[in-house]
């Protein structure tokens, strides 16, 4: 498996995690901030999806330079 493969399995595990059960709970419930003005729930899905993208384009040029 290429490198780049692996750092998107690695980052679809973390954003699950992240995202569901195992942390989702445990960090949103005990924070009250409101970065950039959002309930942090919110922003906590922000932050996944676009590092998701950022993730995604780092990965499709890695793969583009081996094509």
């Amino acid at each position: 498996m290429r490198r780049p493969h692996l750092v998107l399995v690695v980052h679809a595990a973390l954003c699950l995690a992240a995202l569901t059960w195992p942390v989702y709970p445990w960090i949103c419930e005990r924070v009250e901030a409101r970065p950039l003005g959002l309930p942090f729930p919110f922003a906590w899905h922000v932050f996944w999806v676009l590092s998701s993208f950022v993730v995604l384009a780092l990965a499709d040029r890695a793969l583009a330079e081996d094509a």
